[in-house]
């Protein structure tokens, strides 16, 4: 234990950034300056506690990783029951695997920021797993809404006479091509602020079945919940993420003046914050509106629970397929190539 603090101590002190890093892969054009220079996993955890253009992104989930762990522990707590088949209430089920999906989300960028810069591989890879946690929340997301927010008049909007069910299993398709897309885009050659751009697109047609079962439920059926407030607040707090984050502002706008506090650190925060505003709509729209629909048209806890597993394998599966087709550069490898050299 004493030789593994020490090392961390002398990498602390060793720690220094670069303007301009060697590999293409990690610059972002508009910031000149606080590139981290690591060379082992030490010095990515020595960097966490140092100044650089990563602290921002670190912390910013690394926080809100304990504090939603902390939230399921709380309802784990609030709702145990031994007569329950996952051991809580079946009614706060769709909250669990929604705190899931925000806790996955958020150790898989925590650990992609701190972890990417050891190399080109590290870089896309841990990007990829962090795709695929997104993928993870969006598609708990969709399960949550489709158990608490729909519409109880189940005769209006373009997805009348549907149960949850049949939104769970459209959420899944919907997020499977979603994903497949991100990972297609991340591994082709284009302009950052493109992918960025296409990033944020591909994360809001992710989020399509929240919004239906939303905006059906407010303008459709005019069935209005305390939760409303919550709910507007939490999506303008996506839209202003994904508007950071697809114009690179601030530091499009002042090209190399912005290093800690540049788009995607902002984009962190307001992500959180949006987490946040959601878990408080969702916890009253169960406690709420859970009793106002029919007993066979909720989703059954073995329903979302198994969904959110059969997604993990799926994408989980896909990103390691491709770990173990990208080399030492960072490139996707053709089959003809053998791409395991970057492995070792």
């Amino acid at each position: 234990m004493a030789t593994s603090g020490s090392r961390l101590r002398r990498s602390w002190s060793n720690f220094k950034c670069v303007r301009q890093p060697e590999d293409a892969v990690f610059v972002n054009e508009f910031i000149a300056e606080g590139y981290r220079s690591v060379a082992t996993g030490t010095d990515c955890i020595a960097s966490c506690f140092t100044i650089n253009n990563e602290l921002l992104n670190i912390w910013s989930h690394l926080l809100s990783s304990l504090l939603f762990a902390s939230f399921m522990l709380r309802l784990l707590y609030d709702t145990w029951s031994w007569d329950s088949t996952f051991l809580i209430d079946e009614q706060y089920v769709p909250l669990m695997v929604f705190l899931f999906g925000c806790l996955s989300c958020v150790v898989g960028s925590t650990i992609a920021h701190i972890f990417h810069s050891l190399s080109p591989w590290y870089h896309q890879t841990l990007f990829i797993l962090d795709y695929a946690c997104i993928g993870i929340l969006s598609i708990c997301n969709g399960i949550s809404y489709c158990a608490y927010t729909r519409p109880v008049d189940q005769t209006v909007g373009i997805f009348a006479h549907m149960d949850a069910y049949m939104f769970i299993f459209l959420a899944l398709c919907v997020h499977i091509w979603v994903f497949s897309v991100l990972v297609l885009m991340r591994m082709v050659s284009v302009n950052r602020v493109l992918r960025m751009q296409l990033l944020v697109l591909a994360y809001f047609l992710s989020f399509i079945v929240n919004f239906s079962c939303f905006l059906m439920r407010y303008y459709g059926s005019q069935e209005y919940a305390p939760s409303d407030p919550y709910h507007w607040g939490q999506f303008a707090f996506s839209a202003l993420a994904g508007l950071l984050v697809s114009t690179c502002f601030p530091e499009r706008c002042v090209p190399h003046h912005f290093s800690m506090v540049n788009s995607h650190s902002l984009m962190h925060i307001s992500t959180a914050v949006s987490f946040l505003l959601q878990k408080w709509a969702l916890e009253m729209d169960a406690a709420q509106r859970w009793h106002l629909f029919p007993v066979h048209s909720r989703p059954s806890a073995f329903t979302s629970v198994f969904t959110v597993v059969f997604f993990c394998l799926i994408v989980f599966g896909l990103s390691v397929l491709l770990a173990r087709n990208i080399d030492a550069k960072g490139k996707l490898c053709v089959a003809s190539e053998k791409p395991g050299k970057a492995l070792k």
